[in-house]
């Protein structure tokens, strides 16, 4: 329940399950990588983010120390990716934040330019400066209050 409202009142948003990180993990490489969805992604207004979650990043020592360590290791910037549409619209995503739930590490990706019309996305592009384990990638449809897990589609 907490996290049902800590969601509202920080993000805006309802929570629609009791772990957003329920989908299946992949390994983010170092480079380019494409990922399929098993379902497309909704955009339908400003404010929508892509958070990339792990709970392989070693913690060591403090909290405060691991989180440090962590947003050493992943400066802004690192990350970046590119959703596309079947109608070739893009929206394209930087590495601007981080976030922190319950033991997991998250790379908060947010659009460079907002859209102004809601579109489906079906591809996700990633490219990173350094590899990453066991991620879960989690959609946060900030205007139509939709958090959708993805997964690539095995």
């Amino acid at each position: 329940m907490i996290s049902h409202i800590i969601g509202f009142a920080v993000l805006g948003i309802h929570l629609r399950f009791n772990d957003p990180l329920a989908a299946d993990p992949f390994d983010l490489v170092s480079g380019a990588q494409v990922v399929e969805l098993r379902q497309p992604l909704f955009n339908r207004q400003p404010g929508a983010r892509l958070i990339l979650y792990t709970k392989q990043y070693p913690h060591r020592g403090e909290v405060a120390d691991s989180i440090s360590a962590f947003k050493a290791q992943f400066p802004t910037g690192s990350v970046s990716a590119r959703l596309q549409g079947s109608d070739e619209v893009q929206l394209d995503l930087k590495h601007t934040g981080y976030s922190f739930y319950r033991g997991t590490y998250g790379l908060v990706l947010t659009a460079d330019e907002e859209l102004l019309d809601t579109e489906l996305f079906n591809t996700l592009n990633i490219t990173s400066d350094v590899a990453l384990d066991n991620v879960r990638a989690v959609w946060i449809d900030r205007g139509g209050r939709d958090i959708r897990d993805l997964t690539p589609s095995l």
